[in-house]
Protein backbone atom coordinates (compact mmCIF):
# COMPACT_ATOMS: atom_id res chain seq x y z
CA UNK A 1 0.00 0.00 0.00
CA UNK A 2 1.27 3.46 -0.93
CA UNK A 3 1.14 6.23 1.66
CA UNK A 4 -0.23 9.45 0.17
CA UNK A 5 -0.68 13.03 1.35
CA UNK A 6 -2.72 15.79 -0.20
CA UNK A 7 -1.58 19.40 -0.19
CA UNK A 8 -4.50 21.66 -1.11
CA UNK A 9 -8.16 20.83 -0.57
CA UNK A 10 -9.89 23.34 -2.84
CA UNK A 11 -12.10 22.37 -5.76
CA UNK A 12 -10.14 19.51 -7.32
CA UNK A 13 -8.43 18.62 -4.05
CA UNK A 14 -11.60 18.03 -2.00
CA UNK A 15 -14.42 20.54 -2.39
CA UNK A 16 -16.04 19.31 -5.63
CA UNK A 17 -17.10 16.09 -3.88
CA UNK A 18 -18.23 17.95 -0.76
CA UNK A 19 -20.18 20.54 -2.73
CA UNK A 20 -21.84 18.12 -5.14
CA UNK A 21 -22.62 15.49 -2.52
CA UNK A 22 -21.99 12.92 -5.21
CA UNK A 23 -21.07 9.31 -4.80
CA UNK A 24 -18.73 9.57 -7.80
CA UNK A 25 -15.20 10.61 -7.04
CA UNK A 26 -14.31 13.91 -8.70
CA UNK A 27 -11.44 14.94 -6.42
CA UNK A 28 -7.99 13.77 -5.47
CA UNK A 29 -9.24 13.21 -1.92
CA UNK A 30 -12.13 11.03 -3.08
CA UNK A 31 -10.09 9.01 -5.54
CA UNK A 32 -7.20 8.33 -3.17
CA UNK A 33 -9.57 7.33 -0.37
CA UNK A 34 -11.49 4.94 -2.62
CA UNK A 35 -8.42 3.20 -4.06
CA UNK A 36 -7.29 -0.05 -2.44
CA UNK A 37 -3.59 0.55 -3.14
CA UNK A 38 -3.40 3.93 -1.39
CA UNK A 39 -3.71 5.12 2.19
CA UNK A 40 -4.37 8.85 2.55
CA UNK A 41 -2.43 9.71 5.68
CA UNK A 42 -2.91 13.47 5.94
CA UNK A 43 -3.92 16.68 4.22
CA UNK A 44 -2.71 20.26 4.37
CA UNK A 45 -4.65 23.38 3.53
CA UNK A 46 -4.50 27.00 4.64
CA UNK A 47 -8.31 27.25 4.93
CA UNK A 48 -9.12 26.49 8.57
CA UNK A 49 -12.77 25.70 7.82
CA UNK A 50 -11.79 23.00 5.30
CA UNK A 51 -9.26 21.32 7.57
CA UNK A 52 -11.65 21.41 10.53
CA UNK A 53 -14.39 19.89 8.37
CA UNK A 54 -12.11 17.13 7.06
CA UNK A 55 -10.79 16.37 10.53
CA UNK A 56 -14.27 16.21 12.03
CA UNK A 57 -16.04 14.33 9.23
CA UNK A 58 -13.25 12.06 8.02
CA UNK A 59 -10.97 11.79 11.05
CA UNK A 60 -7.82 12.28 9.03
CA UNK A 61 -4.69 14.14 10.19
CA UNK A 62 -4.79 17.77 9.06
CA UNK A 63 -2.22 20.54 8.88
CA UNK A 64 -2.43 24.21 7.98
CA UNK A 65 0.86 24.14 6.04
CA UNK A 66 2.63 21.62 3.86
CA UNK A 67 6.00 21.79 5.62
CA UNK A 68 4.53 20.63 8.93
CA UNK A 69 2.70 17.82 7.12
CA UNK A 70 5.89 16.68 5.38
CA UNK A 71 7.89 16.83 8.61
CA UNK A 72 5.41 14.49 10.29
CA UNK A 73 4.83 11.98 7.49
CA UNK A 74 6.94 10.00 5.07
CA UNK A 75 4.66 9.73 2.03
CA UNK A 76 5.28 7.69 -1.08
CA UNK A 77 2.96 9.94 -3.09
CA UNK A 78 2.42 13.67 -2.74
CA UNK A 79 -0.49 15.36 -4.49
CA UNK A 80 -0.26 19.12 -4.89
CA UNK A 81 -3.58 20.81 -5.71
CA UNK A 82 -3.02 24.29 -4.34
CA UNK A 83 -3.55 27.66 -6.08
CA UNK A 84 -1.47 28.02 -9.25
CA UNK A 85 0.91 30.64 -7.91
CA UNK A 86 2.04 28.27 -5.10
CA UNK A 87 2.96 25.26 -7.26
CA UNK A 88 6.60 26.15 -7.86
CA UNK A 89 7.51 26.78 -4.22
CA UNK A 90 5.70 23.69 -2.94
CA UNK A 91 7.16 21.48 -5.68
CA UNK A 92 10.63 22.64 -4.71
CA UNK A 93 9.94 22.14 -0.96
CA UNK A 94 8.74 18.60 -1.60
CA UNK A 95 12.13 17.57 -3.02
CA UNK A 96 13.68 17.53 0.46
CA UNK A 97 11.28 14.76 1.55
CA UNK A 98 12.14 12.33 -1.28
CA UNK A 99 8.69 10.98 -2.22
CA UNK A 100 8.41 8.17 -4.76
CA UNK A 101 6.05 10.21 -6.94
CA UNK A 102 4.60 13.74 -7.12
CA UNK A 103 1.31 14.55 -8.83
CA UNK A 104 0.68 18.26 -9.32
CA UNK A 105 -2.16 20.25 -10.79
CA UNK A 106 -1.54 22.47 -13.77
CA UNK A 107 0.28 24.71 -14.32
CA UNK A 108 3.54 23.30 -13.03
CA UNK A 109 4.89 26.86 -12.64
CA UNK A 110 4.31 30.36 -13.95
CA UNK A 111 7.37 30.61 -16.18
CA UNK A 112 9.38 28.39 -18.47
CA UNK A 113 12.51 29.03 -16.39
CA UNK A 114 10.80 27.73 -13.24
CA UNK A 115 9.45 24.71 -15.12
CA UNK A 116 12.97 23.88 -16.33
CA UNK A 117 14.31 24.31 -12.80
CA UNK A 118 11.70 21.91 -11.40
CA UNK A 119 12.37 19.40 -14.18
CA UNK A 120 16.13 19.53 -13.59
CA UNK A 121 15.78 19.18 -9.79
CA UNK A 122 13.34 16.27 -10.01
CA UNK A 123 15.45 14.48 -12.61
CA UNK A 124 18.55 14.98 -10.46
CA UNK A 125 16.80 13.41 -7.45
CA UNK A 126 15.14 10.69 -9.56
CA UNK A 127 11.63 11.66 -8.45
CA UNK A 128 8.90 11.27 -11.08
CA UNK A 129 6.51 14.21 -11.34
CA UNK A 130 3.27 14.38 -13.34
CA UNK A 131 1.12 17.40 -14.17
CA UNK A 132 -2.66 16.89 -14.30
CA UNK A 133 -4.65 18.50 -17.07
CA UNK A 134 -7.95 16.65 -17.14
CA UNK A 135 -11.23 18.52 -17.22
CA UNK A 136 -13.57 15.67 -18.19
CA UNK A 137 -15.56 16.01 -14.95
CA UNK A 138 -16.12 19.76 -15.24
CA UNK A 139 -19.72 20.62 -16.19
CA UNK A 140 -18.98 23.08 -19.03
CA UNK A 141 -16.71 20.51 -20.69
CA UNK A 142 -19.33 17.79 -20.27
CA UNK A 143 -21.95 20.06 -21.86
CA UNK A 144 -19.65 21.02 -24.73
CA UNK A 145 -18.85 17.37 -25.39
CA UNK A 146 -22.57 16.53 -25.58
CA UNK A 147 -23.14 19.47 -27.92
CA UNK A 148 -20.32 18.33 -30.19
CA UNK A 149 -21.49 14.71 -30.22
CA UNK A 150 -25.07 15.77 -31.00
CA UNK A 151 -24.08 18.35 -33.65
CA UNK A 152 -25.73 21.14 -31.67
CA UNK A 153 -23.03 23.79 -31.87
CA UNK A 154 -24.80 25.65 -34.70
CA UNK A 155 -21.55 26.57 -36.37
CA UNK A 156 -22.11 27.96 -39.85
CA UNK A 157 -19.44 27.13 -42.35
Amino acid sequence: MYKAVLIGCGKIGYSFDKKNGTKSKLTHYGLINSHTKFQLEAIADTDESIIKHISKIHGIRVYNNHIELLQNHDPDVIIISTPDHTHYAIAMDVLDYKPRFVFIEKPLADSLDKIKEIEKAYNHKGIPIMVNFSRRFFEPFISWKKMILNNRLNIKQ
